[in-house]
């Protein structure tokens, strides 16, 4: 039943966060149900919290989600709802103004509490909470497909 649930709502190599599975399930079930999915290999886990489906690459490699969609999945946006978006020197790269490479990305986002700094296997990413909330309406898409940014939000610094 869980494995039908995610193989229609997922693609393969998608990240699937536990909390955003919406199953009539009690949560410690539904941990037990996903490590049994993970030890059967028809699932694979990337932190605490998240999977995805296993999926090959052309060259018969395991795919391996990257620290960029977990956060971005996470902390921005998901397929229905946007509750974050990219700042400082990660946005001014991401639209072309700076050809600078940022090494912590910088995220404002909904989804936590306060200025964090966390690390995503690799990438190191810096979450900064805004006062007032963001909207699916306040956010513009910028010209990279699948990053959106928060107008106004540009010099915000995670120093």
């Amino acid at each position: 039943m869980l494995l039908n649930y995610i193989t229609e709502n997922y693609k393969a190599g998608e990240p699937i966060l536990l909390q955003n599975l919406e199953l009539n399930i009690k949560y410690d079930n539904l941990c037990q149900q996903i490590k049994k999915l993970v030890d059967e290999g028809k699932l694979c886990r990337y932190m605490d919290g998240v999977y995805y489906l296993p999926k090959e690459t052309i060259s018969g490699i395991p795919y391996a989600l990257s620290a960029d969609e977990v956060a971005k999945v996470k902390y921005v946006s998901d397929n229905t709802d946007s509750y974050g978006c990219y700042t400082g020197h990660t946005l001014a790269n991401m639209m072309g103004l700076s050809e600078q490479v940022p090494q912590v990305k910088e995220i404002v986002s909904n989804r936590t509490s306060a200025i964090i700094r966390i690390a995503l296997y690799i990438e190191s990413v810096c979450l900064i909470k805004l006062l007032s909330n963001i909207l699916l309406k306040n956010v513009a898409w910028t010209s990279t497909p699948g990053y959106s940014s928060c107008t106004g939000t540009l010099f915000m610094s995670c120093s």
